[in-house]
């Protein structure tokens, strides 16, 4: 598995589960998204919430040396309204599925391709701002 796929299964299944808890933090743990016996898959799972936090769309306490787990992590407020929005360029086409059911969708059936699509759509409108949220935008 690439580690875009990798990097897809794990930030679905974070933001799953943050939203889930929302607004109480949650701890982390890798064994719960990747093979925590291999260091490469948890510098991924680490880099992949790193990448998340970046992008502000959860915050994080801190973690352990090792990367088998990251403290007090909670969605902002910024995750939370895009996890439950819809991009205006789906909105133009009749699609109101927010990305919250789309990724759940996504990891119940277990589709790579369906995973890949709906998080590469959701990166994708995160980094580009493609959503009209007016107290997000400003």
């Amino acid at each position: 598995m690439s580690n875009k796929d990798e990097f897809n299964r794990i930030a679905a299944s974070v933001l799953e589960n943050l939203d889930e808890s929302f607004p109480i933090p949650i701890r982390l743990y890798a064994k719960d998204y990747v093979d925590e016996t291999s260091e490469e898959s948890r510098q991924l799972f680490v880099y992949t919430v790193e990448f998340l936090s970046k992008e502000n769309l959860l915050t994080f306490g801190g973690g352990s040396d090792e990367g088998h787990q990251i403290h007090l992590t909670v969605l902002t407020g910024k995750g939370l309204s895009l996890l439950n929005s819809v991009p205006e360029i789906l909105q133009e086409k009749s699609e109101t599925t927010p990305f919250r059911q789309k990724i759940k969708n996504a990891l119940k059936a277990g589709s790579k391709e369906a995973l890949k699509m709906v998080m590469s759509q959701f990166i994708q409108a995160v980094v580009k701002g493609e959503w009209h949220l007016p107290h997000l935008n400003s």
